[in-house]
Protein backbone atom coordinates (compact mmCIF):
# COMPACT_ATOMS: atom_id res chain seq x y z
CA UNK A 1 0.00 0.00 0.00
CA UNK A 2 1.33 3.25 -0.60
CA UNK A 3 0.79 6.12 1.80
CA UNK A 4 0.80 9.97 0.71
CA UNK A 5 1.22 12.94 2.12
CA UNK A 6 1.40 16.48 1.28
CA UNK A 7 4.80 18.11 1.08
CA UNK A 8 7.22 21.44 0.71
CA UNK A 9 8.76 21.38 -2.41
CA UNK A 10 12.20 23.02 -3.24
CA UNK A 11 12.83 23.46 -6.61
CA UNK A 12 14.65 26.19 -7.07
CA UNK A 13 16.86 28.08 -9.63
CA UNK A 14 19.06 29.77 -7.03
CA UNK A 15 20.28 28.24 -3.03
CA UNK A 16 18.12 25.78 -1.79
CA UNK A 17 17.41 28.27 1.56
CA UNK A 18 16.10 30.66 -0.31
CA UNK A 19 13.86 28.41 -3.01
CA UNK A 20 10.21 29.37 -3.43
CA UNK A 21 8.17 26.29 -1.53
CA UNK A 22 5.39 24.17 -4.20
CA UNK A 23 3.61 21.40 -2.83
CA UNK A 24 4.24 17.65 -3.67
CA UNK A 25 2.47 14.47 -2.68
CA UNK A 26 4.93 12.36 -1.03
CA UNK A 27 4.54 8.94 -1.47
CA UNK A 28 5.81 5.93 0.99
CA UNK A 29 5.60 2.22 -0.33
CA UNK A 30 6.34 -0.06 1.63
CA UNK A 31 8.78 -2.84 -0.10
CA UNK A 32 9.46 -5.54 2.40
CA UNK A 33 12.25 -6.63 5.31
CA UNK A 34 15.35 -7.84 4.79
CA UNK A 35 17.10 -8.92 7.87
CA UNK A 36 20.81 -9.44 6.58
CA UNK A 37 23.45 -11.46 8.35
CA UNK A 38 24.97 -10.76 11.70
CA UNK A 39 22.51 -7.56 12.55
CA UNK A 40 20.27 -7.59 15.46
CA UNK A 41 17.44 -5.77 13.10
CA UNK A 42 15.44 -6.44 9.57
CA UNK A 43 15.93 -3.45 7.42
CA UNK A 44 12.52 -2.08 6.14
CA UNK A 45 12.65 -1.13 2.53
CA UNK A 46 10.48 2.09 1.31
CA UNK A 47 9.99 3.11 -1.96
CA UNK A 48 9.70 7.33 -1.65
CA UNK A 49 10.24 10.46 -3.64
CA UNK A 50 12.25 13.88 -2.61
CA UNK A 51 11.19 16.96 -2.96
CA UNK A 52 12.23 17.41 -5.94
CA UNK A 53 10.54 14.57 -7.51
CA UNK A 54 12.84 11.47 -8.09
CA UNK A 55 12.41 8.04 -6.84
CA UNK A 56 14.84 6.81 -3.89
CA UNK A 57 14.94 3.78 -1.54
CA UNK A 58 14.59 5.00 2.12
CA UNK A 59 15.51 2.40 4.25
CA UNK A 60 14.93 1.74 8.54
CA UNK A 61 16.59 -0.89 10.42
CA UNK A 62 15.66 0.54 13.91
CA UNK A 63 12.89 3.04 15.24
CA UNK A 64 13.49 6.48 14.62
CA UNK A 65 16.38 5.85 12.27
CA UNK A 66 16.24 6.14 8.27
CA UNK A 67 18.81 6.04 5.69
CA UNK A 68 18.76 7.37 2.41
CA UNK A 69 22.25 5.87 -0.16
CA UNK A 70 23.89 8.28 -2.69
CA UNK A 71 26.16 7.87 -5.39
CA UNK A 72 28.41 9.99 -8.09
CA UNK A 73 25.92 10.06 -11.35
CA UNK A 74 28.71 10.41 -14.08
CA UNK A 75 31.64 8.25 -14.55
CA UNK A 76 34.32 9.40 -13.38
CA UNK A 77 37.55 8.64 -12.08
CA UNK A 78 35.33 6.34 -9.42
CA UNK A 79 33.12 4.10 -11.50
CA UNK A 80 33.63 0.98 -13.46
CA UNK A 81 36.78 0.96 -16.07
CA UNK A 82 37.95 4.11 -14.54
CA UNK A 83 41.75 4.52 -13.72
CA UNK A 84 42.44 4.22 -9.84
CA UNK A 85 44.33 6.58 -9.06
CA UNK A 86 45.52 7.29 -5.46
CA UNK A 87 45.34 11.12 -6.24
CA UNK A 88 41.26 10.32 -7.33
CA UNK A 89 40.55 7.87 -4.40
CA UNK A 90 41.94 9.87 -1.80
CA UNK A 91 40.40 13.10 -3.26
CA UNK A 92 36.84 11.58 -3.56
CA UNK A 93 37.32 9.98 -0.23
CA UNK A 94 38.38 13.23 1.53
CA UNK A 95 35.69 15.50 -0.01
CA UNK A 96 33.26 13.18 1.23
CA UNK A 97 34.35 13.55 4.65
CA UNK A 98 34.51 17.17 4.75
CA UNK A 99 31.29 17.66 3.47
CA UNK A 100 29.93 15.36 6.17
CA UNK A 101 31.85 17.40 8.84
CA UNK A 102 30.39 20.56 7.18
CA UNK A 103 26.75 19.14 7.61
CA UNK A 104 26.01 21.11 11.10
CA UNK A 105 23.40 22.97 9.59
CA UNK A 106 21.18 19.67 9.45
CA UNK A 107 20.80 18.61 13.30
CA UNK A 108 18.80 15.36 12.59
CA UNK A 109 21.65 14.20 10.38
CA UNK A 110 23.22 11.67 12.98
CA UNK A 111 25.62 9.43 10.59
CA UNK A 112 27.04 8.76 7.25
CA UNK A 113 29.13 5.27 6.31
CA UNK A 114 31.54 5.94 3.21
CA UNK A 115 31.61 3.01 1.03
CA UNK A 116 34.65 2.52 -1.52
CA UNK A 117 34.75 -0.80 -3.41
CA UNK A 118 37.24 -2.17 -5.85
CA UNK A 119 37.66 -4.85 -7.84
CA UNK A 120 39.88 -5.52 -11.29
CA UNK A 121 36.40 -3.55 -13.40
CA UNK A 122 37.62 -0.16 -11.04
CA UNK A 123 36.57 1.72 -7.98
CA UNK A 124 33.03 2.77 -6.90
CA UNK A 125 31.66 4.39 -4.05
CA UNK A 126 28.52 5.14 -2.20
CA UNK A 127 27.47 6.93 0.76
CA UNK A 128 24.59 6.44 3.64
CA UNK A 129 23.35 9.21 5.25
CA UNK A 130 21.14 8.90 8.75
CA UNK A 131 18.56 11.12 9.83
CA UNK A 132 16.59 10.43 13.09
CA UNK A 133 13.20 11.16 12.01
CA UNK A 134 11.54 10.41 15.78
CA UNK A 135 12.54 11.24 19.22
CA UNK A 136 13.91 8.13 20.94
CA UNK A 137 11.75 5.15 21.75
CA UNK A 138 8.93 6.10 19.15
CA UNK A 139 7.60 2.81 17.72
CA UNK A 140 7.74 3.27 14.00
CA UNK A 141 4.20 2.58 12.81
CA UNK A 142 4.90 0.88 9.19
CA UNK A 143 1.73 -0.53 9.03
CA UNK A 144 -0.87 2.63 9.60
CA UNK A 145 2.18 4.59 7.52
CA UNK A 146 2.40 7.34 10.50
CA UNK A 147 6.36 7.32 10.49
CA UNK A 148 6.99 5.91 7.61
CA UNK A 149 5.75 9.30 5.54
CA UNK A 150 6.51 11.65 8.36
CA UNK A 151 10.68 10.28 7.55
CA UNK A 152 9.93 10.39 3.69
CA UNK A 153 8.99 14.15 4.24
CA UNK A 154 12.02 14.85 6.33
CA UNK A 155 14.83 12.88 4.10
CA UNK A 156 12.89 13.60 0.88
CA UNK A 157 12.88 17.24 2.06
CA UNK A 158 16.95 17.70 2.69
CA UNK A 159 18.22 15.47 -0.17
CA UNK A 160 18.14 18.11 -2.99
CA UNK A 161 20.04 20.20 -0.45
CA UNK A 162 22.65 17.50 1.28
CA UNK A 163 23.23 16.51 -2.94
CA UNK A 164 24.00 19.87 -3.91
CA UNK A 165 26.56 20.38 -1.20
CA UNK A 166 28.25 17.42 -2.37
CA UNK A 167 28.10 17.35 -6.03
CA UNK A 168 30.01 20.92 -5.45
CA UNK A 169 32.56 19.36 -3.51
CA UNK A 170 32.82 16.24 -6.02
CA UNK A 171 32.20 18.07 -8.90
CA UNK A 172 29.78 15.67 -10.57
CA UNK A 173 26.28 14.83 -10.23
CA UNK A 174 24.94 12.76 -7.21
CA UNK A 175 21.83 11.20 -6.81
CA UNK A 176 19.74 8.84 -4.14
CA UNK A 177 19.71 5.24 -5.25
CA UNK A 178 16.20 3.55 -6.34
CA UNK A 179 15.58 0.22 -4.17
CA UNK A 180 16.12 -1.18 -7.46
CA UNK A 181 19.39 -0.12 -7.00
CA UNK A 182 19.73 -0.16 -3.73
CA UNK A 183 18.59 -3.86 -3.78
CA UNK A 184 21.51 -4.96 -6.71
CA UNK A 185 23.89 -2.97 -4.55
CA UNK A 186 23.50 -5.29 -1.41
CA UNK A 187 22.82 -8.43 -3.52
CA UNK A 188 26.21 -8.20 -5.42
CA UNK A 189 28.18 -7.39 -2.21
CA UNK A 190 27.43 -11.04 -1.04
CA UNK A 191 27.11 -11.98 -4.57
CA UNK A 192 29.66 -10.96 -7.00
CA UNK A 193 28.76 -12.95 -9.61
CA UNK A 194 26.47 -10.32 -10.17
CA UNK A 195 28.66 -7.30 -10.12
CA UNK A 196 29.01 -6.83 -13.46
CA UNK A 197 25.24 -6.57 -13.97
CA UNK A 198 24.47 -4.11 -11.42
CA UNK A 199 27.23 -1.89 -11.79
CA UNK A 200 25.79 -1.46 -15.92
CA UNK A 201 22.15 -0.27 -13.92
CA UNK A 202 22.27 3.60 -13.03
CA UNK A 203 21.44 4.90 -9.78
CA UNK A 204 17.81 5.49 -11.09
CA UNK A 205 17.25 2.17 -12.00
CA UNK A 206 13.34 1.44 -12.07
CA UNK A 207 14.17 -2.42 -12.91
CA UNK A 208 16.29 -4.10 -11.02
CA UNK A 209 16.49 -6.97 -8.50
CA UNK A 210 13.97 -6.81 -5.51
CA UNK A 211 14.96 -6.30 -1.79
CA UNK A 212 13.50 -9.96 -0.81
CA UNK A 213 16.54 -10.82 -3.17
CA UNK A 214 18.80 -9.10 -1.70
CA UNK A 215 20.20 -11.10 1.61
CA UNK A 216 22.81 -14.37 0.88
CA UNK A 217 21.46 -17.70 0.61
CA UNK A 218 22.80 -20.04 3.21
CA UNK A 219 25.56 -17.63 5.12
CA UNK A 220 28.25 -19.46 7.45
CA UNK A 221 29.76 -17.10 9.87
CA UNK A 222 32.52 -18.44 10.98
CA UNK A 223 34.85 -17.27 13.85
CA UNK A 224 37.74 -15.35 11.25
CA UNK A 225 35.21 -15.15 8.13
CA UNK A 226 32.15 -15.02 6.51
CA UNK A 227 30.82 -17.41 3.85
CA UNK A 228 28.22 -16.42 1.49
CA UNK A 229 26.94 -17.67 -1.88
CA UNK A 230 30.14 -18.98 -2.79
CA UNK A 231 33.12 -16.84 -1.33
CA UNK A 232 34.28 -15.61 1.71
CA UNK A 233 35.17 -12.62 2.81
CA UNK A 234 37.35 -11.17 6.03
CA UNK A 235 36.39 -7.66 7.63
CA UNK A 236 39.20 -5.65 9.60
CA UNK A 237 38.00 -2.77 11.95
CA UNK A 238 39.81 -0.09 13.61
CA UNK A 239 39.16 3.09 15.15
CA UNK A 240 39.41 6.48 13.52
CA UNK A 241 40.29 6.82 10.00
CA UNK A 242 43.66 5.49 7.89
CA UNK A 243 46.31 7.91 8.44
CA UNK A 244 49.52 7.70 5.80
CA UNK A 245 48.56 5.10 4.53
CA UNK A 246 47.70 4.92 0.56
CA UNK A 247 43.76 4.24 0.05
CA UNK A 248 44.46 2.39 -2.35
CA UNK A 249 46.55 0.08 -1.29
CA UNK A 250 43.78 -0.45 1.25
CA UNK A 251 41.79 -0.91 -1.48
CA UNK A 252 43.09 -3.77 -2.77
CA UNK A 253 47.15 -3.17 -3.61
CA UNK A 254 47.50 -4.21 -0.20
CA UNK A 255 45.53 -7.61 0.00
CA UNK A 256 46.93 -9.21 -2.86
CA UNK A 257 43.87 -12.57 -4.02
CA UNK A 258 41.24 -10.55 -3.08
CA UNK A 259 38.19 -10.52 -5.59
CA UNK A 260 36.99 -7.19 -3.80
CA UNK A 261 38.01 -5.22 -1.18
CA UNK A 262 35.97 -2.93 0.36
CA UNK A 263 36.78 0.11 2.56
CA UNK A 264 33.81 1.97 4.80
CA UNK A 265 34.27 5.23 6.95
CA UNK A 266 31.41 5.37 9.47
CA UNK A 267 31.07 8.87 10.48
CA UNK A 268 28.86 9.38 13.97
CA UNK A 269 27.88 12.32 15.82
CA UNK A 270 29.55 11.88 19.24
CA UNK A 271 27.59 13.03 22.07
CA UNK A 272 29.57 16.17 22.18
CA UNK A 273 28.47 16.84 18.66
CA UNK A 274 25.34 17.94 19.54
CA UNK A 275 26.44 21.15 19.70
CA UNK A 276 28.90 23.02 16.55
CA UNK A 277 32.33 22.85 17.42
CA UNK A 278 34.50 25.93 16.06
CA UNK A 279 33.68 27.03 12.67
CA UNK A 280 30.23 25.39 12.92
CA UNK A 281 31.33 21.88 12.37
CA UNK A 282 29.86 19.37 14.68
CA UNK A 283 32.42 16.24 15.26
CA UNK A 284 31.91 13.04 14.51
CA UNK A 285 33.67 9.57 15.66
CA UNK A 286 35.08 7.68 13.06
CA UNK A 287 35.35 4.45 12.50
CA UNK A 288 36.89 1.88 10.06
CA UNK A 289 36.05 -1.16 8.11
CA UNK A 290 38.20 -2.94 5.29
CA UNK A 291 36.71 -6.19 3.89
CA UNK A 292 38.21 -8.61 1.37
CA UNK A 293 35.99 -11.25 -0.91
CA UNK A 294 38.05 -14.30 -1.76
CA UNK A 295 37.08 -17.29 -3.66
CA UNK A 296 37.92 -19.82 -1.51
CA UNK A 297 37.55 -19.76 2.25
CA UNK A 298 41.22 -21.19 2.80
CA UNK A 299 42.12 -17.93 1.41
CA UNK A 300 39.70 -15.99 3.29
CA UNK A 301 41.25 -17.45 6.57
CA UNK A 302 44.93 -16.87 5.39
CA UNK A 303 44.09 -12.89 4.44
CA UNK A 304 46.81 -11.27 6.49
CA UNK A 305 47.85 -7.49 6.08
CA UNK A 306 51.29 -7.72 5.56
CA UNK A 307 51.49 -5.63 2.19
CA UNK A 308 50.20 -2.48 4.47
CA UNK A 309 52.46 -0.35 7.10
CA UNK A 310 53.13 -1.22 10.06
CA UNK A 311 51.32 1.21 11.85
CA UNK A 312 48.14 0.45 10.21
CA UNK A 313 48.27 -3.79 10.39
CA UNK A 314 48.79 -2.69 14.35
CA UNK A 315 45.52 -0.32 14.13
CA UNK A 316 43.53 -2.82 11.76
CA UNK A 317 42.06 -6.07 13.76
CA UNK A 318 40.67 -8.92 12.24
CA UNK A 319 36.64 -9.11 13.67
CA UNK A 320 36.61 -11.92 15.35
CA UNK A 321 33.18 -13.65 16.02
CA UNK A 322 31.38 -11.35 14.36
CA UNK A 323 32.30 -11.25 10.89
CA UNK A 324 29.15 -11.16 9.29
CA UNK A 325 27.75 -8.41 11.52
CA UNK A 326 31.25 -6.16 10.36
CA UNK A 327 30.72 -7.25 6.59
CA UNK A 328 27.04 -5.71 7.32
CA UNK A 329 28.32 -2.45 8.88
CA UNK A 330 30.55 -1.81 5.78
CA UNK A 331 27.81 -1.13 3.95
CA UNK A 332 26.50 2.12 3.29
CA UNK A 333 22.93 0.84 4.63
CA UNK A 334 22.90 3.05 7.95
CA UNK A 335 23.84 0.12 10.24
CA UNK A 336 23.67 1.47 13.79
CA UNK A 337 27.02 0.43 15.72
CA UNK A 338 27.34 -1.35 17.89
CA UNK A 339 23.31 -1.40 19.01
CA UNK A 340 22.27 -2.54 15.69
CA UNK A 341 24.47 -5.69 16.01
CA UNK A 342 23.91 -9.43 16.68
CA UNK A 343 25.96 -11.07 19.40
CA UNK A 344 26.63 -14.65 18.79
CA UNK A 345 23.89 -16.49 20.20
CA UNK A 346 25.97 -19.63 21.30
CA UNK A 347 29.49 -19.54 22.66
CA UNK A 348 32.03 -20.61 19.53
CA UNK A 349 35.12 -22.96 19.78
CA UNK A 350 38.18 -20.58 18.88
CA UNK A 351 40.14 -22.77 16.31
Amino acid sequence: MTNRVKSPDARHTGSARDAPRRTRTVEAAPMGAVRLPGLAFAHRLVAARDAYGRPYALLAATPGLHTAVLTAESGDALAPGAATSESAVSAWAENWSEVIASLGDHPQLVAATVALRADPVGVRGHIGLTWRTAPEGRRSRWRGGGTAVEAAVLVGGALPRVCSALESALETAVVPLTTQALSGLVRSAYDPSVARMVDAMPATAAEGPKWAQAAPRSPVDAWDHLVHDGCASVTWVMSGAPEREPLTDLLGAGLPGAATTRLALLHRRSAAGNAPARGGARPTRPTTLLSATYPTVRQARDAALEHLSLGTQVRLRRAYGCQAAAFAAALPLGVPVPTGLRPPQTPRQIP
